[in-house]
């Protein structure tokens, strides 16, 4: 992840599921469940290319958490932004640019759904890192087209967007 840090067209920056690796200071409690995570989704990307995309997305869910037998499943789009997802890197190899992020002269906000406890404390240390504003907003989980989401970040945009 390497968002712009500086420039006329950043006007601010928000983390929507952030880069899912612990940032700054961790407990040994966090580290340990990271731990897991991270190798868990080291095997699970490796294994991408020989999975169908609903094998991967109840992989994926199960790495956080979500224990259902049988997940409903994909909807044409979900099946087509799983395949997508499945030819990214894994997450947990990204390097986010805390200090450029922090020593940047633009409002930073980190939203989250609440759909995965690791998430949060994830979400949670990268707005400190970067010195952002943190919002959780209960119940919208992992829809980034969440109503209540969207109008969170509408709201960022618009205070972000005013003088002085």
């Amino acid at each position: 992840m390497a968002p712009p840090t500086t420039g006329p067209f950043v006007r601010r920056w928000g983390a929507g599921e952030p880069v899912m690796r612990p940032h700054g200071s961790a407990s040994g409690d966090r580290e340990a469940m990271w731990a897991g995570h991270r190798h868990a989704l080291a095997d699970l990307y490796g294994a991408a290319p020989a999975l169908a995309p609903e094998a991967f997305g109840r992989a994926f869910g199960r790495i956080w958490g979500d224990e259902r037998d049988e997940p409903p499943p994909l909807s044409p789009e979900r099946r087509r932004a799983t395949a997508r997802m499945m030819a990214e890197r894994d997450p947990a190899t990204v390097d986010v640019p805390l200090a450029a992020l922090a020593a940047a002269p633009f409002p930073r906000l980190v939203l989250s759904g609440g759909w995965a406890a690791a998430f949060e404390v994830v979400c949670d240390a990268l707005a400190r890192g970067i010195g952002a504003e943190r919002a959780f907003v209960p119940g919208a989980g992992h829809g980034v087209r969440d109503p209540a989401l969207v109008a969170r970040l509408a709201a960022f945009r618009d205070h972000t967007s005013r003088p002085g």
